[in-house]
């Protein structure tokens, strides 16, 4: 069964105000669902900082016009799963976190935080698209 569009939240984000702007919305999407302040807060933390990795990742190698992010949201039994698609170089956040932790551990905080505290992070490349699935 498809949940009804009041328990979704989607967005198509280009760059980084596009990003910012789907994390404001997020925040305010799961507040309106019920979830505590800090746990709302942490869902526009999720998509901030992995949607910014994987824009950094591939924007110097893939042309901006070209790039997007699908962000889809889903509310369901209280409980909220973030999907993030792109179009950009294969961007594995767990891989990327075990690349780059030890070198600049500054570098991967925000990541690092959402691996941490989300119930799951999965990755999976599909069709060229990159597909990281955060369970909040």
């Amino acid at each position: 069964l498809a949940l009804p569009s009041s328990e979704r939240y989607n967005k198509t984000l280009q760059n980084a105000e596009d990003i910012s702007e789907a994390s404001e919305g997020l925040i305010q999407f799961c507040k309106n669902k019920g979830l505590s302040s800090h746990d709302s807060t942490f869902c526009g933390l999720c998509v901030e900082e992995i949607a910014v990795a994987s824009l950094q990742n591939s924007i110097k190698k893939v042309e901006k016009k070209n790039y997007s992010i699908d962000l889809r949201v889903l509310h369901e039994d209280g409980s909220i799963t973030i999907m993030l698609r792109d179009n950009g170089l294969h961007f594995d956040p767990n891989e990327w976190l075990e690349m780059y932790a030890n070198e600049d551990p500054m570098r991967c905080i925000g990541v690092k935080y959402v691996i941490r505290q989300a119930k799951d992070v999965h990755y999976t490349s599909t069709l060229g698209l990159n597909v990281v699935v955060i369970k909040i």
